[in-house]
């Protein structure tokens, strides 16, 4: 398994120049048309995330690769707020995720967004999990072993397994396995 950012177009001069703020949003969109969007938002210049993995599957005599995506029905795109509107225009496009019980478009904070792509993109093949219940708090910890050094986080237990968790506030958290070793507590 290989772990993907496609998507993701930062090098767009444009991004760089506006003085009009750009926010992370969550986009749901139609089932199975997240690469179509992506693709789609990709000609067009606009700045996208959508977090994927590559699996190797066994069919009858033959081994394909075939990329998955970690969050079915959702991408993230990075956008102006007119930017934003443009995109719920498109067929493939449902809704704008809100703040719960409000009717105001979630913004997804800067560096919770960039540690997530950092999270999924440098995974190292691990498996990533999602869980769209909030986790309930624990410790504060920082990698210090592996690929994905110095990403911080907060430490999840599970039926004697313990899980480093990235949270994404109102979407919920991405986690994997982890060993002790591999963690350091931060205050």
């Amino acid at each position: 398994m290989t772990n993907s950012a496609h998507g993701i177009f930062p090098e767009r001069e444009e991004f760089h120049m506006s003085t009009t703020p750009r926010y992370w949003f969550a986009i749901r969109v139609r089932l199975f048309h997240e690469m179509k969007m992506r693709e789609k938002l990709h000609m067009m210049g606009i700045e996208c995330f959508v977090p994927t993995i590559s699996e190797v599957r066994v069919w009858h005599d033959r081994r394909v690769i075939k990329e998955r995506v970690l969050t079915p029905q959702m991408i993230f795109v990075h956008v102006t707020e007119a930017e934003r509107i443009e995109v719920l225009s498109f067929s493939s496009a449902l809704y704008t995720i809100c703040v719960p019980g409000k009717s105001v478009p979630a913004r997804i904070p800067e560096n919770q967004m960039e540690a997530f792509i950092f999270f999924v993109t440098h995974a190292n093949e691990q498996q990533i999990a999602f869980t769209e219940e909030p986790l309930k708090e624990g410790d504060h910890v920082r990698i210090i072993e592996g690929t994905l050094t110095g990403l911080e986080g907060i430490i999840v237990h599970n039926k004697n397994k313990r899980y480093f968790a990235i949270k994404v506030d109102l979407l919920g958290c991405a986690i994997m396995e982890i060993e002790d070793t591999m963690i350091q507590k931060i205050a």
